[in-house]
């Protein structure tokens, strides 16, 4: 009544032991970005920064447009140009706030094939 039963390891299909090993040995991001002396939070401070700034001169595109949208076509076609350009600079606002953001000597580096 007291026996415990093993349990069988679970298969994981193509991952192996070596390959966890071998991905667990590797130093994590943060310790390799801290090693090239990188300040993580100041990098997020201004990705956040540039993105709301990016958020702002869209949002009052968007709002321009659509009153304009609204003179010329009526409210129905200015709110669904409204929202489609505000969602529109949310998505271009992210790229481009990452875009300025992302390290130099990342994209100097050669790619490999």
């Amino acid at each position: 009544m007291g026996r415990a039963h093993k349990r069988a390891a679970p298969s994981f299909g193509a991952w192996s032991t070596s390959t966890c090993s071998a991905a667990v040995s590797d130093p994590p991001l943060t310790a390799r970005l801290f090693a090239r002396g990188e300040n993580l939070v100041e990098s997020a401070m201004w990705l956040i920064v540039y993105y709301l700034v990016f958020m702002v001169i869209g949002d009052v595109c968007a709002y321009l447009i659509g009153l304009a949208t609204e003179g010329a076509f009526g409210s129905q076609a200015s709110l669904i140009v409204f929202l489609t350009l505000y969602f529109a600079f949310l998505w271009v606002s992210w790229l481009l706030a990452v875009w300025v953001t992302e390290p130099k000597h990342a994209a100097a580096a050669p790619k490999s094939a």
